[in-house]
């Protein structure tokens, strides 16, 4: 591709030069240099698209589907992170008032049985219905209970009930 000033006279004015004078100062000129860095560098991505090439329109369509795509599971994944929350909390708060309820006795032995279990809100909650319904009742034993059972093996029945 060749360039030619507007008014170029076609001969050069100087020894081995090839151009005329105004062709020469043609790389002076501002809108040819930055014609010249578009092709070097590419467009500004902002630029509209009429300005743009196949290829960088193609690039650009690639760029925005994969931003939608990063948004749209960053989207899901928070939604589900939220309605996790939301259902722990909700089974705390179930466990909360059933509690509170009264129906059972000895809520301190269920809750501490189910906590060495590792049993979540949900477990807690499904371990005090059955209690409540009477399916369930919860045989834990302390230090103090085993010791004096220990004593009851031991001594006999007065020595139980001396130690109680």
């Amino acid at each position: 591709m060749k360039l030619f000033a507007r008014n170029c006279r076609g001969v050069s004015e100087g020894f081995g030069s090839t151009a005329c004078q105004p062709c020469q100062h043609l790389i002076k000129n501002d809108k040819l240099k930055n014609i010249l860095g578009w092709i070097e560098e590419g467009i500004h991505e902002k630029t509209g698209f009429a300005y743009h090439g196949f290829n960088c329109l193609q690039q650009m369509l690639h760029q925005k589907n994969q931003s939608i795509k990063f948004y749209r599971l960053q989207g899901l994944n928070q939604a589900r992170k939220l309605l996790m929350k939301a259902t722990a909390l909700s089974d705390q708060k179930r466990l909360l008032m059933a509690i509170a309820n009264g129906k059972v006795c000895r809520i301190d032995r269920l809750i501490s049985i189910s906590l060495r279990q590792k049993t979540g809100p949900w477990g807690l909650l499904a371990s005090y219905m059955a209690a409540a319904e009477g399916y369930y009742n919860p045989k834990s034993f302390t230090e103090e209970d085993m010791k004096a059972l220990l004593l009851w093996k031991l001594g006999g029945n007065r020595v139980a009930e001396i130690n109680h």
